[in-house]
């Protein structure tokens, strides 16, 4: 029997509850861990998980694979230390309605139909609707 893929909406969804969430508790570790150690704290705990459930020591890696995977987890650790900066300097629905615009931004270059334009429309507005976008925070957390 085939795989069962979810649709993309549900995927939309959990993307987007998986983002909210994680910054909620993010925002309340900042008193006692500082935004570089929660990053690093999530990465390695990603890093765990993924190991247990996919298993990767039962395949052998080549050098190219590696690098594949180390690139990939260094851009994943940037992506939270730098979205957990911007957190530390603005308020927690501007940081994560700012970083839903890459989401955004690469399903509007996909858009390819007047009801795929449409669910954009509707998915950025809901993003900010959402997010309670505020005229608060700083500069240098929304450049992060």
């Amino acid at each position: 029997m085939p795989a069962v893929r979810p649709p993309p909406e549900a995927l939309f969804i959990a993307g987007g509850i998986s983002q909210y969430l994680g910054a909620a508790i993010a925002i309340g570790l900042f008193d006692d861990i500082a935004p570089g150690g929660v990053a690093l704290l999530r990465v390695l705990g990603a890093g765990l998980v993924l190991i247990g459930f996919r298993r990767s020591w039962r395949r052998s890696w080549s050098r190219q694979d590696l690098l594949w995977a180390g690139g990939f987890g260094a851009a994943l650790a940037l992506m939270n230390l730098f979205i957990y900066l911007a957190m530390d300097r603005l308020p927690l629905g501007n940081a994560v309605a700012i970083e839903f615009l890459g989401p955004i931004a690469v399903a509007a270059v996909g858009t390819r139909t007047l009801r795929s334009a449409g669910s954009l429309v509707l998915a950025a507005s809901g993003v900010v609707i959402l997010a309670g976008v505020q005229d608060e925070g700083t500069l240098l957390g929304v450049l992060f």
